[in-house]
């Protein structure tokens, strides 16, 4: 019976990445038929979750590391590239991924809303909106029958520039882009929640952080948590997105982060999801004297989902060209994780992750990478869930 079981559960999982191998954009037709229903009973007693980076659409790099009257140009030129990386477009191919797999729980980070203002004036924020990542997948999420509500969010880093404009008359001035940041978790909406909560972490990197780092900004992160009940279960997931800056020992920040992480959740009972774009995992180029985070969680209990499971290998989530111009994947390091704690996956249990946004056949597909980050996808099977490994 047991043997039975476990093939049957592999089965589903096996199914799971080959549906995603037929089925694009050209298949709205059928996931507007079908509806959410057809997801929610696929099984009892799983939990699917999700990781996607969106992408702020440009590498911001270069902004904040230029000299101050370099970055009016910089900001011109991110601009450039965020436009012709095109999010309303990237947010379709993502709603498509997220549609057909229909995870309970989303976390999302870079989550971005772009305002403008016309003359840059840097005693008052730009307030109209240009673009909201979040609004924008919603909308493609609904299109498709996959309704999904926004369960926790956290604004981390919120910064405003001057962009370089040039009139015809030869005339030149700054209007005023503002980035704002955010971490998000998205819940399907069968899902019940309860204890929503948010924060940015104590430790930074910036002007205002101890010590100082040399830049025009503070940049930010932070953390959002849910307690959320799936067939019956209750569970704390949360979504995280820590530092990726590694110079002149700023791999501290992010080791850091992961440290009051860990911190926070130490007295957590419930058992624990944790999923992000941790800049930190197998593959990443340690730098000299760095704790990477990712050994950080693992040595205090933390389990790595992807290693843990039946997943393939070769599981690389970062990163595409920063103008999402490659034709061929550019994927050369995991650090897009689902990580676990206080719970078992015993004999009957089983775990299978698999990637959206990774493949050539991807961006064929949707004629865009959806993101410079691969999308994680993880189904847990738990017949024993919260038992120990039988």
């Amino acid at each position: 019976m047991k043997r039975l079981m476990l093939m049957g559960l592999v089965v589903l999982a096996v199914g799971a990445c080959a549906d995603r191998d037929v089925t694009g954009l050209n298949d709205e037709v059928a996931i507007l038929e079908r509806g959410p229903e057809f997801h929610i009973a696929r099984g009892a007693d799983h939990i699917k979750v999700m990781s996607q980076n969106m992408y702020f659409g440009a590498p911001v790099e270069p902004v904040i590391a230029a000299p101050p009257d370099s970055i009016p140009l910089r900001v011109r030129e991110a601009w450039e590239t965020m436009i012709d990386t095109d999010f309303p477009a990237r947010a379709k191919a993502m709603a498509a991924e997220m549609a057909k797999a229909m995870p309970h729980l989303i976390g999302l980070q870079e989550v971005a809303i772009y305002r403008t203002e016309q003359v840059w004036d840097p005693a008052n924020e730009a307030t109209e909106v240009f673009l909201d990542f979040l609004d924008t997948l919603l909308a493609e999420l609904d299109v498709l029958n996959a309704h999904y509500e926004i369960a926790a969010t956290q604004t981390t880093t919120d910064i405003e520039f001057p962009k370089l404009e040039f009139l015809p008359d030869g005339t030149i001035y700054a209007s005023g882009v503002r980035l704002t940041d955010r971490d998000v978790i998205l819940a399907r909406s069968d899902v019940a929640l309860a204890d929503a909560d948010s924060a940015l972490y104590g430790i930074w990197m910036g002007p205002d952080a101890t010590p100082p780092t040399p830049i025009p900004v503070n940049v930010y992160r932070g953390w959002t948590a849910v307690t959320a009940t799936v067939n019956g279960r209750d569970f704390r997931f949360m979504n995280t997105h820590f530092e990726s800056e590694d110079q002149q020992g700023l791999h501290a920040i992010r080791t850091g982060q992961a440290a009051e992480l860990a911190q926070l959740l130490m007295m957590e009972t419930l058992p624990l999801i944790v999923v992000g774009d941790l800049n930190s995992g197998p593959g990443r180029p340690v730098s000299e004297g760095e704790y990477p985070a990712y050994d950080l969680l693992l040595d205090v209990g933390y389990r790595d989902l992807w290693a843990d499971g039946i997943s393939p290998k070769g599981f690389d989530t970062c990163c595409h060209a920063g103008d999402l111009s490659n034709r061929r994947p550019m994927l050369d390091q995991r650090i897009d994780l689902v990580l676990y704690r206080n719970f078992e996956l015993g004999r009957r249990s089983l775990a299978w992750s698999w990637l959206v946004n990774e493949k050539h056949q991807d961006l064929m597909r949707y004629g865009t990478w959806s993101s410079d980050h691969a999308g994680v996808i993880s189904w847990i099977v738990f017949p024993n869930w919260g038992m120990a490994a039988d």
